[in-house]
């Protein structure tokens, strides 16, 4: 019985540390569409400055980059055949998401 318990214990702890974890990023999320013809655009790779982390846009032109700390940001879009853009400042809050 002690045994399941700690088991138990470790589990509950491990909640803990994931929910805390979770609360302390935020996010970063968009559409990326063609300027002049609104076309939405698949597989645009979206970079966050500085850091290791990024997503790419699906079938609907949208991407979600999760578990980005606190802090403001410059975004950068590739894609070929298009010029990279830069999006600057963009400020990201514990537990919110960014668009």
């Amino acid at each position: 019985m002690k045994k399941e318990i700690k088991i138990f214990a470790g589990l509950i702890f491990i909640l803990f540390v994931t929910v805390g974890f979770a609360q302390n990023t935020g996010k970063i999320a968009g559409k990326v569409t063609d300027e002049k013809t609104a076309e939405v655009l698949i597989g645009v790779n979206i970079l966050i400055e500085g850091t290791g982390l990024g997503a790419a846009t699906d079938m609907n032109g949208e991407y979600i980059i999760v578990n980005v700390p606190p802090k403001t940001y410059n975004v950068i879009a590739k894609y070929i055949g298009y010029a990279n853009t830069v999006t600057r400042n963009v400020h990201v809050g514990s537990g919110s998401t960014t668009k």
